[in-house]
């Protein structure tokens, strides 16, 4: 068995006919998806998110691992908790979730021990939780994807033509980069660069008419530029008209509201305004490329909320940001090393045995590299700023009362305002009304486990019915999707519904 593992060792690299290498299941799925227009990554990773979703509501609910995952994360993210909302089942099952998490996160709160270095913990990362359970079964099909689409491309088999017409997108370069050598890096990034090209030439192209001629042409320079939308795009609310605001009003806005997170609210409002300010001034024809967002999320989020003369200009300014990535790239990769310079002999030296390998690691940190969102800074310096007036309210007493009497904080934007170190009294005040917060939500949640079971159908419902609902908003942070009417009033269903497959989520 030794003599014939080193045969195949050495046989595979002797010259001749290359025999046909098995393919997976996961690189059927790639060669598949890259004979449609698209990005092949966002397709299999797309792919994964109902299934996921399909087992966590029908089995993986009452997994260990789910609990764990989601007291780290502080509940699902906006994304998938909007998703598992509109599929109109699971409140039994969402209802258990979080229950059970809610309760382990009272036990910590509660507990000084256990309780210090979650808190070290939360302010080192910034207040940011760990990721969603279902964002991280979604990223790990995309970085598999993107292995084995570089198998496939470094050795493509029958049938494989990369950009024919499938590409991945410039958000998914950075996955597919590592997996490339830097040769076939060149290749592929040539590939792009023709490709963005002609993207940008088809939206300048004014003989295209009609309304959906144009959106198609748009959803496909965007699908290349930032990738597929993740869920359904989001209706933003507009914002009342704009007028100078009064300090009382923003007291108002965070003391007061008993049916949702007044810092989401905030945030929600900061989204609508900056999109409808960005589409007021776009039919004006002025300058706004430094302010259009540049993140899938928000990309997609300002397109679909928008007028043609926005959906225009945040298209073209993707296309000319995932473009100019790619120069950068191309032009590490074409620089050669510096000649000979006797007076820097050890530069000089070190540029001779580097080689070009120097230049080959600026490229692939140049693929990698994030771009700032001026609208993803815009909603961090709402929530910050509206938390920092927050601090200063709660150090008087009859602020301190309105705000325990009201809705308080979303799980999210608690641990947000625990990161920015506030002074010990309002950290504890606001740890205090956010533990009794969560157990009134953790006793609604049993409360209609306990009347959801058979025997209990004569006792008629409560206010517990919208508990799972509840749930979701508590440990959501709804601003960045700016739901509409978002109180919480909605129903799953007063009885556990029949759980429907999980639908493929829209590109």
């Amino acid at each position: 068995m030794i003599f014939q593992s080193l045969w195949r060792a050495v046989s595979s690299r002797l010259p001749g006919k290359r025999r046909a290498r098995a393919l997976g299941f996961c690189e059927h799925e790639l060669l598949a998806a890259l004979r449609d227009p698209g990005c092949p990554v966002c397709h299999v990773a797309g792919q994964s998110e109902p299934h996921y979703l399909f087992w966590l509501l029908h089995e993986g609910y009452a997994e260990p691992d789910l609990f764990d995952a989601l007291t780290a994360s502080l509940g699902f993210c906006p994304t998938h908790a909007m998703v598992i909302l509109g599929d109109g089942g699971g409140a039994s099952q969402t209802s258990l979730v979080h229950e059970i998490v809610a309760k382990r996160l009272l036990r910590l709160w509660r507990d000084e021990r256990r309780n210090r270095p979650w808190l070290a913990k939360i302010v080192a990362d910034h207040g940011v939780p760990a990721r969603c359970p279902v964002c991280r079964a979604r990223d790990g099909a995309a970085e598999r994807a993107a292995f084995f689409l570089g198998k496939l491309i470094e050795a493509p088999p029958d049938g494989c033509d990369y950009g024919q017409p499938g590409m991945v997108c410039a958000p998914h370069l950075r996955l597919l980069a590592p997996n490339l050598r830097t040769s076939t890096l060149g290749r592929v990034l040539s590939l792009h660069r023709a490709a963005l090209g002609r993207a940008m030439k088809t939206l300048a192209d004014r003989s295209v008419e009609g309304e959906e001629a144009i959106a198609r042409a748009q959803r496909a320079a965007l699908h290349l530029a930032v990738g597929h939308a993740r869920a359904p795009v989001p209706d933003v609310a507009p914002p009342p008209p704009r007028r100078e605001r009064r300090a009382a009003e923003d007291v108002e806005a965070l003391i007061e509201p008993a049916d949702a997170c007044a810092i989401c609210r905030i945030v929600a409002q900061a989204r609508g305004e900056w999109i409808t300010w960005l589409d007021e001034t776009a039919r004006t024809g002025d300058v706004i490329t430094d302010l259009l967002p540049v993140c899938c999320d928000h990309v997609w989020g300002a397109w679909g909320a928008s007028g043609p003369e926005l959906r225009a200009a945040v298209a073209e300014n993707a296309l000319h940001v995932a473009s100019h990535k790619i120069e950068t790239t191309l032009k590490f990769l074409a620089r050669e090393p510096p000649p000979a310079n006797a007076r820097r002999p050890l530069a000089s030296l070190a540029a001779a045995v580097q080689g070009r390998r120097y230049f080959a690691r600026l490229a692939r940190v140049a693929v990698a590299r994030d771009e700032r969102c001026p609208l993803c800074a815009r909603l961090a310096t709402a929530r910050d700023r509206s938390l920092s007036l927050l601090f200063a309210l709660l150090e008087e007493r009859r602020h301190r009362n309105t705000f325990e009497a009201g809705y308080g904080l979303c799980l999210k934007h608690f641990a947000r305002a625990l990161a920015l170190e506030p002074r010990a009294p309002v950290r504890d005040f606001l740890t205090r009304v956010e533990a009794a917060k969560l157990a009134r939500l953790a006793w609604e949640l049993g409360e209609y486990a306990r009347k959801a079971a058979w025997q209990a159908r004569p006792e008629a419902p409560g206010d517990e019915r919208r508990s799972p609902v509840a749930a979701m908003y508590r440990f959501a942070s709804w601003g960045e999707h700016a739901r509409t009417g978002g109180s919480g009033s909605e129903e799953i269903g007063s009885k556990p519904t029949p759980l429907r497959r999980a639908r493929k989520l829209p590109s």
